[in-house]
């Protein structure tokens, strides 16, 4: 088996059906017969804190569709397909915090890996779904995770301390113990607040799901 990762990079956000995974199988097998292995995460905490999470193992097609289907939601997706004499493909999805994909291509002939990336690349290009791509990047989930639940917790908090502390205390020497207060105040809740808006955004907009 080869053993050199010639390429390695992101894939989009997708939605995966039959039909998606027909011509997925059709491009892995361009170069002949495929032995192939897919892990599906059944279950699992949302917010990426659990380690071992319930997955399985399938190399039936028929068994593979059918758990896609009965799903409610994908947790993971791993597909490893070893072409013959060529190398290994790995496309996997992750649809817990951080949600992403990454295809990897293992091979001795550096040649045929980089055709065999820039043609998966293309492939998941096209079914690209451009939304949820840019919502799950680095400066938009950066939004989601951050921006949003410090915004919402600073007003709080603010507004909180405007209303339970009379202004003579605010304007004493206290200020700098006030101070420290209200932002490690605001820290805590922008985490709460944090935790909720990614579990809301993740069930709302799944990175991965799949099409009946």
């Amino acid at each position: 088996m080869a053993n050199d990762i010639v390429k390695r990079g992101p894939l989009p956000a997708v939605t995966f059906s039959r039909e998606f995974l027909i011509e997925l199988w059709d491009n892995l097998s361009q170069d002949g017969e495929i032995a192939w292995l897919v892990k599906v995460g059944t279950s699992g905490d949302l917010l990426g804190m659990q380690e071992d999470r319930p997955e399985q193992n399938i190399t039936d097609w028929e068994e593979l569709l059918e758990l896609l289907e009965s799903l409610p939601r994908i947790y993971s997706l791993h597909i490893v397909a070893e072409i013959p004499d060529k190398g290994v493909v790995g496309i996997i999805y992750k649809n817990f915090n951080p949600c992403g994909g990454v295809l990897t291509i293992s091979t001795d002939d550096k040649a045929w890996g980089e055709a065999k990336f820039d043609s998966l690349k293309e492939f998941f290009a096209d079914q690209k779904e451009n939304f949820l791509t840019k919502l799950y990047s680095r400066m938009g989930f950066g939004v989601v995770q951050t921006l949003i639940p410090l915004s919402l917790s600073f007003v709080i908090v603010m507004l909180a301390a405007a209303l339970l502390i009379p202004a003579w205390i605010r304007q004493s020497e206290l200020l700098w113990w006030i101070t420290a207060g209200t932002l490690v105040a605001t820290l805590r809740l922008a985490y709460y607040f944090s935790d909720k808006m990614i579990i809301y955004v993740m069930k709302k907009y799944p990175y991965m799901r799949w099409l009946s």
